[in-house]
């Protein structure tokens, strides 16, 4: 049976083709036989080109060759896929503002990092089931939000212990490229790469907000730019916020005690330029020549010193910070690579020292507070600002029994030591002279010593913690010649105590033997005396008052001013 053609075919059949028709069919035709080499071609083309990309970025590690690799660039947990739990779980106690037990877990360098507390240990260390944030989660810890049900905890432990902390999965960079402590971590890739951002430009753009990759770097370099110093040098407190990595990136845990002189107690922070030529940017001549260049500054040059810095045995020499020119320093010369060398005020300078720089005595008293104003009663720096500075800051006190006497007078007990001891030589039977006490007037401090107008008054403050002995009118009396003996503590050939008259058992008494022994009649004169000071004999009766008005009918004396007055009242 013939089959009829439908309408459309027979008009198409029936239809004669004009010669244009026919060679545009002829074109399609030839163009479809080519398609396939052409969609071949341009596969290959695109792969090249992706090749080539991937070839240039030097800097990141190539992608995976191994399985390792494969888990290292493609791990089954990152932070990426469990930052929302952590967020749910930890944020609401250990965040910017309110970090519990000082840590700020809301970011994955605080994960990484340690609490603010300079003891606290590492959150998350990567491969290590000791981890802080594990150990701590427990289904029966102490603290309720730390009780955690068993699938998360399982989650958690796969990711620090298995996937070592994994950052994100990524084709071009490895899951470690932000774990400090890691051969992927870019900072020491791009340290291998001497510091050349060239290849994080091309992708990350040249403003590294993201470029062709569309990730920007500001994302964590958000207080510092990359090529800013806190990317690679993290010794202020600045740049310890812009990244808290573990204990181990920082300097003062790698063996030296930049830390120590940036958060000094002692003194006003230094900076950078207080020990190195600062660059101005990062491709500065002679920064990255992998020399760390010593340039000891104006601090350490002060007071006219020549610091040197000791490559071989890591030590700073000769400088004002650490050796002043005040005698008694027991670390003029410190180790770089002791940070856990005890800093103390003896490390620098005696306490007190024995010479000021001019080569004074400086006087023998701990009591820094009393002349010092940068330090408390327990002799604390509380203005470091004041310290160190170039200058000695001190204000002379205006009232005696700062330092020495107390509320009720300025001769000692306390001495300059601060002792109370009549032991002591700076004690003594200071306070016996003083005062009135029944047998003679009180004796006035300038009966032995020069007493100073000021405080800082010439030959005052010399240094040797000891007052000059210096007898005046009374023990002069009767053309005597005084003097003290520091050695034994003695007064010898005084007035004051018999040198001129007869009879004597105490004529010159012990300063230190304050108990009673050395201060009765006999103690200065015969009771009564054989001879009287012009030679001739005195009379044996015992009833002193009836020649002497000073003398009551008893024995005793009734007037002590005309006793011991340099005169023999009669």
């Amino acid at each position: 049976m013939q089959n009829k053609a439908s309408p459309r075919q027979r008009t198409r059949v029936s239809r004669p083709e004009d010669p244009q028709s026919l060679r545009w069919k002829r074109v399609v035709e030839q163009g479809k036989s080519r398609a396939p080499l052409l969609r071949t071609l341009g596969r290959w083309v695109c792969f090249l080109a992706c090749l080539f990309s991937l070839a240039s970025c030097t800097v990141p590690r190539q992608g995976p060759t191994s399985s390792e690799d494969r888990v290292l660039y493609f791990p089954a947990i990152t932070f990426q896929d469990i930052r929302g739990e952590i967020a749910k779980r930890c944020i609401a106690c250990h965040n910017s503002t309110k970090q519990e037990g000082s840590y700020n877990l809301s970011s994955y360098a605080g994960i990484l990092g340690a609490g603010s507390d300079p003891k606290a240990k590492a959150n998350a260390i990567p491969g290590d089931r000791g981890s802080l944030i594990l150990t701590t989660l427990q289904p029966k810890a102490a603290v309720k939000e730390h009780r955690v049900d068993r699938t998360w905890k399982d989650r958690l432990t796969r990711w620090v212990v298995d996937f070592r902390l994994a950052y994100f999965r990524s084709s071009i960079h490895s899951s470690d490229i932000h774990l400090p402590t890691t051969k992927g971590f870019h900072g020491t890739l791009i340290s291998s790469a001497k510091w050349d951002l060239s290849e994080c430009i091309s992708c990350h753009g040249s403003d590294l907000k993201g470029g062709g990759s569309n990730v920007s770097c500001l994302q964590c370099h958000n207080v510092q730019k990359p090529e800013g110093c806190a990317s690679c040098h993290q010794v202020t407190a600045l740049a310890d916020r812009v990244f808290q990595g573990p204990r181990s990136q920082h300097s003062d845990a790698k063996g030296d005690v930049h830390q120590a002189h940036f958060r000094s107690r002692w003194m006003t922070a230094l900076t950078c330029s207080s020990c190195h030529k600062t660059p101005t940017t990062l491709r500065s001549a002679g920064h990255l020549d992998g020399k760390v260049q010593v340039v000891l500054g104006v601090k350490a040059q002060r007071n006219g010193k020549q610091p040197q810095w000791n490559r071989e045995q890591h030590t700073c020499n000769n400088t004002y910070c650490h050796e002043s020119g005040i005698s008694g320093a027991t670390t003029p010369t410190p180790s770089w690579k002791k940070p856990k060398e005890a800093i103390s005020c003896l490390s620098c300078h005696g306490n007190p020292p024995s010479k000021l720089r001019d080569g004074r005595a400086h006087p023998n008293n701990k009591r820094c507070y009393l002349c010092h104003n940068n330090v408390d009663k327990k002799n604390k720096i509380i203005q470091p600002e004041l310290h160190i500075n170039g200058i000695v800051e001190f204000s002379y006190p205006k009232q005696c029994n700062t330092c020495h006497g107390d509320d009720k007078s300025a001769a000692p007990p306390k001495d300059l030591n601060g002792k109370t001891s009549t032991t002591g030589r700076g004690v003594g039977a200071h306070r016996n002279h003083l005062r009135s006490n029944g047998r003679h007037v009180a004796v006035a401090c300038n009966a032995c010593h020069i007493v100073p107008s000021t405080t800082g008054a010439k030959g005052h403050l010399d240094g040797d913690a000891s007052a000059e002995v210096i007898f005046n009118y009374l023990a002069k009396r009767g053309g005597l010649k005084p003097s003290w003996d520091r050695a034994t503590n003695t007064c010898s050939n005084v007035y004051c105590h018999g040198a001129s008259m007869d009879g004597g058992a105490h004529t010159s008494p012990q300063w230190t033997k304050v108990n009673g022994a050395q201060f009765t009649c006999g103690s200065c004169h015969g009771s009564p005396p054989r001879k009287v000071r012009s030679g001739a004999s005195h009379t044996a009766s015992k009833e002193c008052y009836l020649c002497h008005r000073s003398m009551g009918a008893d024995g005793t004396i009734k007037k002590p001013e005309l006793h011991i007055n340099g005169r023999v009242d009669l």
